[in-house]
């Protein structure tokens, strides 16, 4: 959990940088029912988010890896 706290706050820290700069922007529909002072928080929040459930998803893949790994070395050992 502490890591996927991390990975969406810098997330959301650089989609906020990006934001402010312009460099990413709402479109349509979006953008003409966020009001437009709101547009970087938005877009901020939206990265962090998304980062959120990229981390949980990465982090699942590691967990399913790691029990796996345990698994086999189990039944290895209690085949011999």
């Amino acid at each position: 959990m502490l890591c996927m706290g991390v990975t969406s706050t810098i997330a959301g820290l650089a989609g906020h940088a990006l934001a402010s700069q312009g460099v990413f922007v709402l479109v349509e529909p979006l953008a003409s029912r966020v009001p437009s002072d709101r547009h970087v928080a938005f877009i901020a929040t939206g990265w962090a988010h998304s980062a959120s459930y990229l981390a949980g998803f990465v982090g699942g893949l590691v967990l399913m890896q790691r029990i796996w790994k345990a698994r086999q070395a189990a039944a290895r050992r209690a085949a011999v």
